[in-house]
């Protein structure tokens, strides 16, 4: 490669090749690889008797047009953007503004004046241009700052819990001038981001591999539970367990499974919690959310009440139960298609997690489809009975408020993922 790399010609074969390529991270390896070729062909030609001072010039012709080689380079390197990912994120906003819009007009005072649409619009509006960073963020440089954002997130979930606002026996949101900002629930994503890009490798023997294993389990889960959140420790060890499974399954089932048997003994011993799942699992003793959840989508039919329906009875209509207010105005074959919608939705997630090569950005995809499967198949499942009540909105149609500007940008995040899929350091077979 010596010679290859004093060569002239070689090089200005190479400088037209990259012209055409407009990854600029690329041009490296394609100018090695490449220059790799030009030199086995100098060998092959010198070893047929070619002259060396014609054996880098006739190299290069046997490779082929510089220009049409950089021009199938860039197609094949170039950025790509998942069309169908923001159109169905898109849709599932729409719905959620559209929904709002409906309980605002629906003629209850206590909705009318609190002017949803326009603060679900700032939201939207926020979390549109988080995910436009977060497209151009390069995804690659977060792994380096793993341990930072996991200490971070976890100091702010501390800090939420010494001097944020408690509501109903939960301390889950910290106010930041006029916001409330619900931590607890925008912590979770930040934190398998972190864990996703930390060493699970260790050895038996080794200690502090141990300890570190044990403190990314145990630290946020016992942080959520003082919190008083218990639905978002169980979200969190399923995204933990899905990239602890892809990394070693061993240190997982030794000090994973103690931790969560833990987690879900002390979920048994929580009063409201067994009241919640008895009357679930009773027939007759059914709670009063669920009763009026099914009532309202049972009253619907096909054809729903009508645009901006009142309706009294169904609690957190804003929010957790958005989505049987939908069914209630506009009869159940608008229920059929938001969860269309929503299992489409998560599809095309996981259709963009299985065409990543990268194991840091797969353990993202796989933690994330973790995350936002539970979140909003739940809501949908509980509307019908299905699953017990939870205080979980569906996301990108309930109200929300600042935890769905993460939410976008994690969308954003995803997109940078895929948009470097053809961008990340490969070896190319054939020229």
């Amino acid at each position: 490669m010596r010679a290859v790399e004093k060569d002239a010609a070689v090089q200005e074969f190479l400088d037209r090749v990259c012209r055409h390529i407009r990854v600029k991270s690329m041009h490296a390896e394609i100018r090695e690889e490449l220059g790799s070729h030009i030199a086995e062909r100098m060998d092959m030609l010198a070893s047929e008797g070619v002259a060396e001072e014609h054996c880098a010039q006739e190299a290069i012709k046997l490779m082929g047009d510089p220009d049409d080689i950089g021009r199938s380079l860039h197609r094949a390197h170039k950025p790509v953007f998942d069309w169908k990912l923001v159109v169905l994120l898109g849709l599932l906003t729409i719905v959620g503004l559209f929904g709002l819009l409906n309980v605002q007009m629906s003629g209850l005072q206590l909705w009318s004046s609190i002017q949803l649409v326009e603060k679900k619009l700032f939201i939207v509006v926020l979390g549109f241009a988080g995910l436009f960073v977060c497209y151009f963020l390069d995804y690659r440089k977060l792994k380096k700052y793993s341990g930072v954002i996991f200490c971070g997130t976890i100091a702010l979930m501390a800090l939420t819990l010494k001097v944020g606002i408690t509501t109903n026996g939960q301390t889950t949101s910290l106010a930041i001038g006029p916001f409330g900002i619900n931590v607890m629930a925008a912590s979770i994503l930040p934190l398998l981001i972190a864990t996703s890009g930390m060493n699970y490798k260790f050895r038996r023997s080794d200690i502090v591999g141990w300890i570190k294993f044990g403190g990314q389990i145990a630290v946020p889960v016992v942080l959520y539970w003082q919190s008083g959140s218990l639905l978002y420790g169980c979200i969190y060890l399923a995204g933990f367990g899905i990239i602890a499974l892809r990394h070693n399954r061993f240190p997982l089932l030794a000090v994973g499974l103690p931790i969560l048997s833990l987690y879900i003994y002390k979920l048994t011993q929580t009063p409201y919690l067994v009241e919640r799942l008895h009357s679930f699992l009773s027939e007759k003793d059914k709670d009063y959310q669920t009763l009026q959840t099914i009532g309202a989508i049972r009253s619907a039919g096909w054809t729903g009440h009508g645009f901006a329906a009142a309706n009294e009875t169904l609690p957190f209509i804003y929010d957790e139960s958005m989505y049987p207010y939908l069914i209630y105005c506009f009869g159940w074959g608008a229920g059929i298609v938001i969860g269309l919608l929503v299992i489409g939705f998560l599809v095309r997630i996981w259709k963009m997690g299985v065409s990543i090569r990268d194991e840091y950005a797969t353990c993202i995809f796989s933690a994330f489809i973790v995350v936002f499967g539970i979140r909003l198949l739940w809501p949908l499942l509980m509307a019908y009975g299905v699953v017990p009540i939870v205080g979980q909105s569906l996301p990108f149609v309930g109200y929300g408020g600042f935890t769905q500007v993460i939410d976008f940008c994690a969308m954003g995040l995803l997109l940078s993922i895929y948009r470097r899929k053809q961008m990340l350091p490969a070896r190319m077979e054939t020229v």
